[in-house]
């Protein structure tokens, strides 16, 4: 979980929890796509608990599943069981203190047999989009300095997919000035 919570800009850190799936890889496909989701890493950062975005994801998987089956709790406050909204005030105040934790678990039955899988996510929030934009304005001016110094080709970045090999060896470099700094 430590690694997870030193994502870029990361705040809050889930335990995506998948449980009686019909096969421990079916519960490890969907706990992994759950964690890997945009739409639940922004529901994450919002505070926002909207089973929604778990079900669906879920059902994006393509895992066996079956929503009179399904349940869906934020630590122990269901808000979905077995094709029922829990979704009240009450209940939707209880899932929202369960999102205002830095950590907490998202639970996931799927009511059809004896698999299960936890994967570990972080949310998507501004900082983590900042970063990467910055990061990317770094990458394409260095990529462009090393082509010109390091290619004997000297390939317009367009071209780079033709040549992996050299963009290995740009990741490569760039890992060295970032270790450096």
């Amino acid at each position: 979980m430590l690694m997870v919570a030193d994502g870029e800009g990361a705040k809050k850190v889930a335990a995506f929890e998948v449980i009686n799936a019909a096969t421990n890889e079916q519960a490890m496909i969907a706990a992994k796509a759950l964690s890997n989701s945009l739409l639940v890493k922004t529901a994450l950062f919002g505070e926002d608990p909207n089973f929604g975005r778990i079900a669906s994801t879920i059902g994006a998987s393509r895992i066996d599943c079956d929503d009179e089956k399904l349940v869906i709790s934020y630590n122990d406050v269901v808000v979905f069981n077995k094709g029922e909204i829990c979704f009240d005030a009450q209940t939707e105040a209880k899932a929202f203190e369960v999102l205002k934790k830095d950590q907490y678990k998202i639970i996931c039955d799927i009511g059809l047999g004896d698999g299960k899988f936890t994967a570990y996510g972080c949310d998507l929030g501004y900082k983590y989009v900042e970063d990467c934009a910055s990061l990317k304005l770094n990458y394409s001016n260095s990529y462009q300095e090393f082509l010109v110094h390091q290619s004997p080709l000297h390939l317009p970045t367009e071209k780079l997919f033709y040549h992996l090999p050299l963009f290995q060896k740009f990741l490569w470099y760039w890992q060295q000035v970032y270790i450096t700094q």
